[in-house]
């Protein structure tokens, strides 16, 4: 299948794919190589050195296709100097920033701010708040800021597209989210970015063909895409258990920007399913060194370490890191609990079992789980109970 994906991809258009950048409010639209895009424009911007248009774009190509930001940050601030307000100059500016590991997230707040304050009928901005929001997970705040946007801005793809993605996360409005794109999948050239958002939400549709279909698209576009890549990789490995195909994209992804933790995640996955668990804790490590708040990487070092390994102690130690760090988790939460009446008592008594805290963690997780309902399946009402009563005989 992957083979006829891909062999369908090249018997397809071959021309040139859609390239779009953003200056002046404007959409500047291009239909040919990239590459022969950056000499035209570097050299109007020989003959024009203020030439704040060309400058977008430069910029724009020097951190979305070639992943040089300090040389693009540089070009911003050459246009912030010609031009002070600039709304294109500073969104972008939040664009590479969102891409940094560990930014205190108020700089991009004040800069979309200072957009609003401009112009605030400009859908660029809303449509970049609301990706903000999704680089903080705050999923519900970004599907209430695009729909928004979308009432506001209909008939902008862009808006249109985000709104789609955000949509199909959620089993009751995966129909809406269909209905939304159809406009846009029939365009015989979309963007690089639209294409991403595409292959996710086709990923979410759990229509995986197309979904790689989508990803080769984009990849195709913009080979020097981290996300694209581990996106591919991602699906490989998950959804059709390839793990050497997860593996090639995913180090290419790490090629293109070695802090991006879902590689070292999904690499670690893969070489675990391979047996190679040092390896794939080495992953884990890298993936938490880079995102401290990175859930799963800590679920997946219990898990190994408890299931793999044999290393109760070891296991012991990261679940308490995990519940500390993530109190509502519930695979944390139920983990340190199994841990702590089964394993504590029964094999391994040198570790101190705390019966104060196993109680608590217990009746907060069902608490939970009547709440929001059970996110893993051995988490239940059934398995909680049995652990309650002292009947030790979950398979994991």
């Amino acid at each position: 299948m992957t083979t006829f994906i891909i062999n369908l991809l090249k018997e397809e258009e071959k021309e040139q794919g859609l390239f779009v950048f953003f200056a002046n409010k404007e959409q500047i639209c291009f239909e040919k190589p990239i590459k022969q895009i950056q000499n035209e424009t570097e050299k109007k911007i020989q003959d024009n050195p203020r030439d704040v248009i060309s400058l977008m774009i430069l910029a724009q190509i020097q951190y979305k296709y070639q992943t040089k930001e300090k040389n693009a940050l540089e070009v911003l601030k050459k246009i912030l100097q010609i031009d002070p307000l600039n709304i294109d100059a500073r969104l972008e500016l939040v664009q590479i920033l969102l891409r940094k590991k560990n930014l205190p997230l108020k700089y991009t707040e004040v800069l979309i701010n200072e957009c609003f304050q401009l112009d605030e009928n400009y859908w660029r901005i809303y449509y970049t708040k609301a990706l903000r929001y999704l680089h903080q997970n705050q999923l519900l705040q970004s599907k209430l800021c695009i729909s928004q946007s979308y009432e506001k801005f209909p008939k902008e793809s862009w808006i249109r597209i985000l709104y789609a993605q955000l949509l199909s996360e959620y089993k009751s409005t995966t129909k809406l989210s269909q209905c939304l794109i159809q406009e846009d999948i029939l365009k015989t050239k979309l963007d690089y970015e639209s294409i991403l958002r595409i292959a996710y939400l086709y990923g979410n549709l759990d229509n995986q063909d197309m979904s790689e279909k989508y990803l080769h698209k984009a990849i195709q576009l913009n080979s020097n895409s981290s996300k694209a890549n581990n996106n591919l990789g991602y699906l490989y490995r998950f959804f059709k258990n390839d793990d050497d195909s997860c593996i090639k994209y995913c180090n290419k992804a790490l090629e293109i920007d070695n802090n991006n933790e879902d590689s070292y995640y999904n690499l670690s996955a893969s070489y675990s399913r391979k047996q190679d668990y040092k390896k794939s804790i080495d992953l884990l490590k890298k993936c938490i060194a880079i995102n401290k708040n990175y859930q799963y990487a800590y679920q997946e070092l219990v898990y190994i370490t408890y299931q793999h390994l044999k290393q109760l102690d070891l296991a012991y130690y990261f679940v308490q890191k995990l519940v500390k760090k993530f109190p509502s988790n519930q695979y944390g939460c139920y983990f340190l609990s199994y841990i702590q009446d089964f394993d504590i008592q029964i094999q391994n008594k040198h570790l101190k079992r705390d019966l104060e805290l196993t109680e608590i963690i217990e009746q907060k997780l069902i608490s939970d789980i009547l709440l929001r309902g059970s996110k893993y399946g051995f988490v239940s009402l059934k398995n909680l109970n049995n652990l309650l009563n002292t009947k030790y005989n979950i398979d994991f």
